[in-house]
């Protein structure tokens, strides 16, 4: 998850900014306070919503009647999954493919369908350490975004992380080069 946060913090250095400029409000050392700002937490959202942390999850397996999903009916005792990419369909998000945080906070309209995010699963199988997962992805992306700011490495074509892209239980991101500069006016 660091990886695609920090991939899309060099590609929109904007956001980047404006994650920076709400850790000047706070405590970053405080989870509370951190839990509070929007944009970050839109931000790692999104990221999460365009590569999730688990690509195709644990599936289910259909009853002793089968299934009728959509129309479709799928026989008994057949295992189903909904892949990583139904967070990028268009009848669940408006511009699907495009890198927008402010859609969990201030652009709902762009949200058709909220349980196609479902980055740590859903049901009784979701993450048990989802609330810690949290916590740990706001501090670290706190505490990196207020002390550096992130480019992509020279020469680095910034759909590797995409094209390279394995399902090993979690995902495990193609090649991806960031290159992390110290702000000079960091706390």
């Amino acid at each position: 998850s660091f990886i695609a946060i920090f991939r899309f913090m060099a590609k929109y250095p904007e956001h980047a900014e404006k994650v920076y400029a709400e850790l000047q409000t706070v405590d970053i050392h405080d989870a509370n306070a951190l839990a509070s700002l929007s944009h970050m937490t839109a931000v790692i959202k999104e990221c999460l919503r365009l590569l999730p942390p688990v690509l195709t999850g644990n599936g289910r397996v259909t009853g002793p009647g089968g299934l009728v999903i959509d129309g479709t009916f799928i026989p008994a005792y057949t295992k189903v999954n909904a892949p990583k990419d139904v967070s990028k369909i268009p009848e669940a998000f408006i511009h699907p493919d495009d890198f927008i945080p402010e859609r969990w906070y201030s652009r709902p309209e762009l949200i058709i369908d909220k349980r196609a995010f479902r980055p740590f699963g859903v049901g009784n199988r979701t993450c048990v350490g989802k609330t810690f997962a949290w916590l740990e992805l706001r501090l670290v992306t706190a505490i990196l975004l207020h002390h550096f700011t992130v480019e992509f490495a020279p020469g680095y074509n910034e759909d590797d992380i995409f094209t390279g892209l394995k399902d090993h239980v979690t995902a495990q991101p193609g090649r991806t080069m960031c290159l992390f500069h110290p702000r000079t006016a960091a706390k």
